[in-house]
């Protein structure tokens, strides 16, 4: 299987488009001064990120774009409350399915089902985007320096 993205199929844009949404509400919180970790806990947008980064022109490209800013990709696991779903709610709306779901599109049916009752996410991450200096350099962070792996 290929690593690289298909712009083509719905799947690749739709995680696209969501990973943009992501780096725009980094970029946001970067600006602010907020430099708490913000979970990504989706698999499926996860992937799209990492088969993104074998394109270090359109990575540099999407990241400019969406976020303002370079941004890294680094380990952090953990669980429990996804923080930042209500700042993505006031720009965006509702989060789609895609958020939930594993690299192979099946969906946790769980977390989605608890978060379209109760309008929160808790469930379990392995990577943060981080500032970074770009020319695919991850960025030195208290949590880590490695690139996170599926």
């Amino acid at each position: 299987m290929s690593r690289t993205l298909n712009t083509t199929h719905k799947e690749d844009r739709v995680a696209l488009d969501e990973l943009g949404k992501f780096f725009a509400l980094f970029g946001e919180r970067q600006a602010r001064g907020d430099n708490r970790p913000m979970p990504m806990f989706s698999e499926r947008i996860d992937d799209a990120w990492h088969r993104l980064t074998a394109d270090s022109e359109g990575l540099a490209s999407f990241c400019a774009r969406h976020a303002g800013i370079p941004v890294g990709h680094v380990p952090v696991q953990g669980s429990g409350n996804v923080d930042w779903v209500q700042e993505y709610t006031t720009h965006f709306g509702a989060l789609p399915h895609v958020w939930f779901t594993d690299a192979s599109g099946q969906i946790d049916a769980a977390a989605l089902h608890r978060y379209e009752r109760e309008g929160i996410v808790v469930t379990g991450w392995d990577c943060t985007p981080v500032p970074s200096g770009g020319d695919d350099e991850v960025a030195r962070s208290p949590l880590t320096t490695t690139a996170c792996q599926r």
